[in-house]
Formats: C-alpha cells, sequence, structure tokens
C-alpha cells in the first residue's frame, strides 16, 4: 500500500470512528487528592478516576467507554481542566494504534475534545501510554458528566488484535481553574523537514520550522499563567531522506504592553520528540508554567502564545492541526 494512503486511511479511521454513547454504566467512584503531574495547574476540589469501565479495546473503528467522573456541578462559564491519560499493552507484535477523546454532557448539551492518537510500539514494549488535556467551560448552569473514550485499530494481525488498558497508568482528572482560562485549536496541517514529500500536499514544501497555535490572549487581572500547547505529529513514510524523524517543540509564552510589543523576557519549554516508522503518530504535551503577567500597569495585560515546531533529523513530520492540536492558557480562580 502506498505510504501517503496508509497515512490518509489510519487518520480517516479516527475521523469516522463514532462515539457510542449508549448505556451509561456504573457511576465511578471518584478519589478528592488528585495526583500531582509536574508543570500542571493544580486547585482546590479536583476529582480524579481509575475505575475502568472496559479492560479492553479491541480492533474496531468504535470508540469505548474507558472512565467516567460523577457529575461535576457547574455555572455557565465556569472552567474544568480535564487530563485524560490512557495505558495499555498490544498483544501483536507492532500497533494498533491507540486514540483517546473526552466528551462532558449535561442538561442543554455539551461538547467534546479533541482526539490525542499514537501507535503502540508493540508486544515487547509492554504499557505505551498517551495524555489528552481539555479546557471544557459549561455552556449552561448544570451538572456535566464527563467520559474518557478510547479506540484501537490497524491492519496488522487484524482479527486478533487489540489493546488492554493498564488501569495503573489510565486515568481521567478534572481541576476547576480560573473562568478567564482560555483554548483555541489549530485550522490546518502543517509540516517541518528538509526533503520535500510530494506524496503530502502539506510536506511538499520543505521548512526547518513552523509556529502554529499562535494566539494573544487577555491576561484580566490575573498575575501569572501556565501555558499548554498540545501538538499531535506524524512521521510521514517513504525515504524523505528516511530514518526516525527528530524535532523540537516549543511552547512560548510573551508578556506584551498596551501596544501588543513584548515587555518581558520570553518564557519557554521544549520538548525533543523522536518519531519512528513504527511509532508514526506522537503527541507532544509541553507546558510552561508560572508565567508572569500583569506585573506593572503597563506590562502583561496580553500574552502573546505559540509553539514552534523545530525540524532535527529523519522524514517530514506533519503537525496534525484540525480535531487533534489545541493550546490553553489557564488562570487560578
Amino acid at each position: 500500500m502506498p505510504a501517503a494512503i496508509n497515512r490518509r486511511t489510519a487518520a480517516l479511521v479516527l475521523l469516522l470512528a463514532l462515539l457510542v454513547l449508549a448505556g451509561i454504566g456504573l457511576l465511578i467512584h471518584a478519589h478528592r487528592n488528585v495526583p500531582t503531574v509536574p508543570g500542571e495547574p493544580s486547585a482546590g476540589g479536583a476529582v480524579f478516576t481509575q475505575d475502568l469501565l472496559a479492560t479492553t479495546l479491541p480492533n474496531s473503528t468504535a470508540t469505548v467507554a474507558v472512565l467516567r467522573l460523577p457529575p461535576l456541578a457547574m455555572q455557565a462559564g465556569d472552567a474544568q481542566y480535564l487530563v485524560a491519560q490512557m495505558g495499555g499493552r498490544s498483544n501483536i507484535v507492532r500497533t494498533p494504534m491507540m486514540g483517546t477523546r473526552m466528551i462532558c454532557l449535561g442538561k442543554g448539551g455539551g461538547g467534546g475534545s479533541v482526539w490525542t492518537v499514537q501507535n503502540h510500539l508493540g508486544q515487547a514494549y509492554g504499557v505505551n501510554t498517551e495524555r489528552l488535556r481539555w479546557l471544557w467551560k459549561a455552556p449552561n448552569s448544570t451538572s456535566y458528566t464527563c467520559t474518557m473514550y478510547g479506540v484501537a485499530t490497524t491492519i496488522v494481525q487484524p482479527d486478533i488484535a487489540r489493546l488492554d488498558i493498564d488501569q495503573r497508568t489510565t486515568i481521567l482528572s478534572a481541576t476547576p481553574v480560573g473562568r478567564t482560562s482560555t483554548q483555541w485549536f489549530m485550522d490546518s496541517d502543517s509540516c517541518v523537514g528538509a526533503v520535500p514529500d510530494p506524496e503530502v500536499p502539506q510536506c511538499a514544501v520543505a521548512r526547518n520550522s513552523v509556529t502554529v497555535l499562535q494566539r494573544e490572549v487577555d491576561t484580566d487581572r490575573a498575575t501569572s499563567a501556565s501555558v499548554l500547547t498540545d501538538v499531535q505529529l506524524s512521521r510521514e513514510y517513504g525515504a524523505y531522506p528516511g530514518g526516525p524523524s527528530t524535532v523540537d517543540v516549543t511552547a512560548q509564552a510573551t508578556a506584551l504592553d498596551s501596544s501588543g510589543q513584548p515587555c518581558a523576557a520570553t518564557r519557554s519549554t521544549t520538548d525533543r520528540k523522536v518519531i519512528t516508522n513504527d511509532l508514526h503518530h506522537l503527541k507532544a504535551n509541553v507546558t510552561v508554567t508560572g508565567v508572569p503577567v500583569n506585573q506593572t500597569a503597563s506590562c502583561g495585560g496580553s500574552l502573546r502564545v505559540s509553539a514552534v515546531v523545530n525540524y532535527v533529523s529523519g522524514n517530514p513530520v506533519t503537525i496534525d492541526g484540525p480535531r487533534y492540536s489545541n493550546a490553553m492558557v489557564l488562570f487560578n480562580r
């Protein structure tokens, strides 16, 4: 099968995966002390669960409810920072592709997150994990039930392939954050690479660096912020020039003055990702914490946020935009 078809087929599988919402199941027990995750915001009132609703994801395009929080009582405009992490073991030599998404539902409606996707390296590699971070803002004053869904799909040994969920590394948590916290998404795919790949439109031109998820955010009366950029990456196939793909993903935040000019040093965090042919899909969750804002009357009323993806080596890497990549600025309540 041609390289481009392989990749597009994999993406299409997730796009066509319909969320199975029938059957609410048992209401799970939620605990009151969320495990600390370095570099991420924490606040009172947080809840989490590791009580699995399913222990196995079969090879299928159908999503399966994996974890569910108890109802979150929210007023219209309230914000919850949600983290879903799924860990699992493969029963075959390589793959399947693991997908994770969250949905929050309440009286009058709800909403759903982007996807996180990652290929499992295979049976010999034990537990592989992927993480999804999402900001949920209540459109109405009601209680919302938030559920983490998983999907596993592969064309390798499709009759027997499955993903066995690892309870120890699978968790869903919700943390209240400030109402002025905000989130946004990418409009289109992008790409970095030293050699053009004519089979992939966004990679047809060689680029050493791209800036994505750029936005200026009003900081209101906050004194500090946490900046989160979650960038979905896909290594393209073929020999352009070949080999594992290495990229550096940098989240950065710069305080601005009233004229939109930088007025303080840029704060940044860089995460290097190496993507092999077998791994193929991988998300970079990059966080900058403790960004000072409004430190003076003239500096920090707004914040310029972006993620920069720099090519290091190997095949081109697509930055998957719509439905996959997002950024957040979180403020304390």
